[in-house]
């Protein structure tokens, strides 16, 4: 294919394409990682007194259970937050900063539910994400992420990307048609949640040092590789076995029961990637969960909602 029709330039291995939500995984890694350094827990509330973000964004007081979600019910889509519905925060008021949004949400949206009570796949949770990231390490989203989760990958090219074909970066394709919604969003405010841009070969790259299986240095222990739900490596040795009946769970959305599928289904519910939302209800409980990429992830950690008076710092050297 043509990375620009007008000059007639090819797609190659430097070509750069938005990869809208394969964004979350890579902001699930660096919340995983952070976790490992001891910046905070899953079960640490994210929002008022004694949260990761305090009264930071939102009007006090805030509006039922908002102070109840935790760093977990964000990873996993189960906050109650806004979900990716025409009424996307994300999608709306394009002039609005990344913390206006998050303000504007917290004053004027209720939660669809009670955190941890149900799923709906939530744009605004991993931009509050990334939030959480600048503030536990006090560097901007991108610069902490390229530096400890891609750099380590091998990957140098990944960027947050521009909004309009003016902002278009080095190497990055022509998205077609060029105006209207390719070139209507505030893309580089998307960045923990669907901002980054990357060649193909950066997503291998992400990849295998994420999948668990030994032939590359992990990002996170074997541990958290499983409960972010990036276990290709156990998707590909056991595609061939029935998993029928072995557990169920319920990630974004239902497995697809075919093993064939299976091995190249994307493996990243609890991590944040979610190719088809379902915005009018919980997924269907999967049936091939044999590992964590069909199933909600191991609650290993402390899952009760709990203030966070005692916690640990937040803001680390890095």
């Amino acid at each position: 294919g043509l990375a620009d029709k007008a000059s007639s330039t090819p797609v190659n291995t430097a070509s750069r394409f938005r990869i809208a939500s394969v964004s979350k995984p890579i902001t699930a890694v660096a919340i995983y990682k952070l976790i490992e350094m001891g910046a905070f827990d899953l079960a640490d509330t994210v929002f008022g007194t004694g949260g990761i973000l305090g009264t930071t964004y939102g009007t006090q007081p805030y509006k039922t259970d908002v102070e109840n979600i935790t760093l977990q019910h964000l990873l996993e889509h189960t906050s109650g937050l806004p979900t990716n519905d025409s009424t996307d925060p994300m999608f709306q008021n394009n002039t609005m900063s990344q913390a206006q949004v998050i303000t504007h949400t917290l004053d004027n949206r209720d939660l669809l539910f009670s955190p941890g009570s149900d799923y709906r796949y939530s744009n605004v949770g991993y931009c509050v994400l990334g939030r959480v990231i600048e503030d536990a390490t006090g560097q901007p989203y991108e610069t902490w992420v390229q530096q400890n989760i891609l750099g380590p990958c091998g990957i140098s090219s990944m960027e947050i990307g521009g909004n309009t074909l003016t902002d278009r970066l080095p190497n990055e394709v022509v998205y077609y048609p060029d105006s209207g919604s390719t070139y209507g969003m505030n893309v580089s405010r998307m960045d923990s949640h669907g901002g980054w841009i990357a060649t193909a070969a950066d997503i291998v790259r992400f990849t295998v040092h994420v999948n668990g299986m030994g032939g590359k240095p992990d990002l996170l222990p074997d541990r958290r590789i499983r409960a972010v739900g990036l276990r290709f490596a156990l998707l590909e040795r056991e595609s061939h076995r029935n998993l029928e009946g072995q557990g169920a769970g319920s990630g974004g959305s239902a497995c697809r029961s075919s093993r064939t599928r299976a091995r190249t289904a994307s493996s990243t519910e609890s991590s944040g990637m979610h190719a088809r939302p379902s915005p009018n209800g919980p997924p269907t409980p999967a049936r091939n969960a044999g590992s964590a990429i069909c199933s909600a992830p191991p609650r290993g950690d402390n899952t009760t909602p709990k203030r966070n008076a005692d916690r640990k710092s937040t803001r680390l050297n890095s």
